[in-house]
């Protein structure tokens, strides 16, 4: 029996080897298929990429509301609670972005007993949506 076994898995490598030995670049077919391949994997990476960014964004869109919030609240707090009745709305700058801040007095009646309590609905808008929302009740000392 002459020459090595079909099975034999060095003599087929070495014979690969030889074969793409004497070839100086790479085929049309090869250089498409490994872009295919790279656009797959990049495509992959993109949107994981595109939706990490989308809720950094959120998050820092609802941190800043926040701190519109508490802004507007620190204001209020300075003020005599006798006299706060209605709604206030104000615009906030923060981290270059205008957040709408609307405060509501007394919207829960039970906590406006008296001219010592308030009770404070806060909305944070930003772009037309509603961010962030809280309530607290404000008593005079």
């Amino acid at each position: 029996m002459k020459g090595p076994l079909p099975h034999d898995l060095g003599w087929i490598c070495r014979r690969i080897l030889m074969l793409y030995r004497h070839q100086k670049g790479f085929t049309l077919i090869e250089l498409l298929a490994s872009v295919c391949i790279l656009a797959l994997l990049l495509s992959f990476t993109m949107t994981g990429f595109v939706s990490n960014l989308r809720s950094n964004l959120d998050t820092q869109i609802h941190y800043e509301s926040i701190q519109a919030a508490q802004s507007v609240l620190d204001d209020l707090r300075f003020q005599d609670i006798s006299t706060l009745s209605g709604q206030l709305l104000s615009t906030v700058n923060i981290g270059n972005r205008f957040y709408t801040v609307s405060a509501t007095y007394c919207e829960k009646p039970e906590f406006c007993i008296s001219d010592e309590i308030r009770h404070i609905s806060i909305r944070v808008g930003y772009n037309g949506k509603t961010v962030y929302e809280t309530d607290t009740v404000y008593t005079k000392l």
